[in-house]
């Protein structure tokens, strides 16, 4: 019992958000996991307006209405009450590594989610990747500083505290 209690704190732990020069990784970095994608975004596919850091990732994820096993928010055991990177992006499922080339990118839209202790020196470096690609528009300021968004966990409250949240009867 032991043991399985170990697997699936093992499976739970290995959520990974990597910023790399050109974009980031998100996912589970253990290859060949079922139900466990990982993510390639580039630089330019995120909307630097909605990078934010919000008080805590499990809460903003209720307020957001995802369940607590959905591909695109990453936490871990012990995640109440930890700092979590919000941001905007494309549609998880047209990003899903190995990711093939294509004339033009995602279309739909998607909010990615990762707990961390240090979910504010992520965010400052998401920013970083975006502008490599000039990404970022002119006298462009972070959502609050990167200062963590207080929130609720109340779905109601989800577009006014959120940078790029849609209403819950919103379209993507």
């Amino acid at each position: 019992m032991a043991l399985l209690m170990l697997g699936i704190y093992l499976f739970t732990i290995d959520a990974r958000l990597v910023v790399c020069e050109r974009g980031i990784l998100l996912g589970r970095l253990v290859p060949g996991l079922p139900f466990s994608p990982t993510y390639v975004i580039g630089g330019r596919e995120i909307d630097p307006r909605t990078v934010a850091v919000v008080t805590d990732g499990a809460k903003t994820a209720r307020e957001l209405g995802m369940p607590f096993f959905f591909f695109q928010y990453k936490t871990f055991p012990g995640a109440l009450g930890v700092h979590a990177v919000v941001f905007n992006g494309p549609w998880g499922a047209d990003i899903e590594a190995p990711r093939q080339p294509r004339h033009r990118g995602p279309v739909r839209k998607s909010l990615f989610l990762f707990s961390h202790r240090s979910a504010t020196k992520i965010a400052e470096e998401i920013l970083h990747a975006i502008g490599r690609f000039g990404a970022i528009p002119p006298g462009f300021a972070p959502h609050e500083g990167l200062r963590p968004i207080p929130v609720t966990g109340r779905r109601e409250d989800a577009v006014a505290q959120i940078p790029g949240a849609w209403p819950p009867d919103g379209h993507r």
